[in-house]
């Protein structure tokens, strides 16, 4: 690691910006102590260049760590500005510019905390990247990956921090890349950014909400029928229909200025293969269910992104959530399973399948595998009870008793739990 007391001594002041050259290296990390008075911008050293030459670097994840901005590039280099959200109390005390769609970057202050998308790394910042790169990159992430599935298929993707403390966030949509960008009535940029018109005029819409997940019984196929249904929190008022579920798993849609519980349901339309089965390893179709896989959520504010798991934990905890539910409820239920299974988070954690391609149990488990392997665990109870996904969720929903935010399991079911384990093990 390469720890910056002050400016590194490949730094120098470009001339006429008002930014200094915080130099980086591919794969490297590097960590600064960000000071009043510091405005750095981050170039990298292109390989193999006598004398060494300087680039603007792309494919950036930036999220929030405690009060550190944490910089992640598709290169393996990272940087680490500590105490930014402590000493850069507005971008005229300290900041960093990053690459962006315009020539001059983008500047962030202290007042870019994001919009409250987390994942492992923190909660994210601000993001800049070809498409293909980003979603590599949030891989394992449900949160981010669903945050930049919702951006849609440009071949360039800009996430954008909700804040007036971004140079260049009063300016037109080409200056900042969102061009590129699916438009706001689409529904499609994951975030409650107040975006301009192309003459700089302020838009008037209205905040759009974003409901985004990903399915996990087993990966979803290429070629699924599957589709999902959002409803508000009387489960009958739709919200959003239809709503196509990719290769991968995810969905995206938008829900108006909606704000409350929301609920998602999941559907089959045919008998395509949906999923590969962790227990059988075997394509299947999904099967009727009494109530289809569903999970609930709160979308708090309007304008924000609600980031769902849809899997048979959180149909356990949809089916003890009751007739509509306040959002006290659903958020005391869903914490009540997901610590009943050792999990920390039933809904925006990025599920790891035991059959998937990023698994492995041999470096530790990290949160993701640890739902994936109690995802596993279910799926081996489905082959115990005769292949019926219906007769194990009945089981868990029995066996499962809810008081406040804490929730048992019975000693039973903890046995078929484990039993279930050994078949797929």
């Amino acid at each position: 690691m390469v720890t910056y007391q002050t400016p590194h001594a490949d730094s120098v002041p470009p001339t006429g910006a008002p930014h200094t050259n915080l130099v980086i290296r591919a794969g490297q990390s590097h960590r600064v102590r960000m000071e009043a008075g510091q405005h750095y911008q981050i170039r990298r050293v292109i390989p193999a260049t006598e004398p060494p030459a300087l680039e603007v670097p792309d494919n950036l994840i930036a999220t929030r760590q405690a009060d550190a901005l944490h910089l992640r590039y598709a290169d393996g280099s990272t940087v680490t500005l500590e105490d930014f959200y402590r000493v850069c109390t507005s971008d005229a005390v300290c900041s960093v510019n990053l690459v962006s769609d315009s020539e001059a970057g983008i500047t962030l202050g202290a007042g870019t905390a994001g919009n409250g998308v987390s994942g492992a790394e923190g909660t994210l910042v601000y993001a800049h990247g070809g498409h293909d790169v980003l979603m590599s990159m949030a891989e394992g992430q449900s949160a981010l990956l669903n945050t930049f599935t919702a951006l849609g298929n440009a071949p360039v993707l800009t996430y954008l921090p909700e804040s007036a403390s971004v140079a260049g966030a009063a300016t037109g949509f080409s200056d900042l890349g969102l061009a590129v960008i699916p438009a706001l009535i689409g529904g499609s940029i994951a975030k409650g950014i107040g975006a301009t018109s192309a003459s700089s005029s302020p838009a008037t819409h209205a905040a759009v909400g974003q409901v985004v997940g990903t399915i996990q019984a087993g990966p979803v196929t290429a070629g699924n029928d599957l589709e999902v249904n959002v409803y508000a929190a009387d489960g009958s008022t739709l919200l959003a229909g239809h709503v196509a579920v990719d290769g991968s798993g995810h969905f995206s849609t938008s829900v108006g200025s909606y704000t409350g519980v929301v609920i998602a349901r999941l559907f089959n339309k045919g008998t395509a293969a949906d999923y590969l089965d962790e227990a059988t390893h075997l394509q299947k179709d999904l099967p009727a269910l009494q109530d289809p896989l569903t999970a609930f959520g709160v979308l708090s504010t309007a304008g924000s992104v609600l980031t769902l798991n849809l899997n048979a934990l959180t149909t356990v905890a949809a089916r003890k959530m009751g007739s509509n539910p306040t959002a006290a409820t659903v958020d005391a239920v869903n914490t009540a399973v997901a610590h009943a299974f050792g999990l920390g988070n039933l809904l925006d954690t990025g599920v790891l399948p035991t059959n998937g391609d990023h698994y492995n149990a041999a470096d530790g488990l990290s949160e993701g595998e640890k739902y994936g392997a109690v995802l596993a665990a279910l799926s081996g109870m489905d082959l115990l009870n005769g292949g019926s996904m219906e007769a194990t969720l009945t089981q868990l929903g029995n066996a499962t008793s809810i008081s406040g935010s804490s929730a048992t399991l019975s000693d039973s079911v903890k046995y078929e739990i484990t039993a279930g384990a050994k078949v797929v093990a």
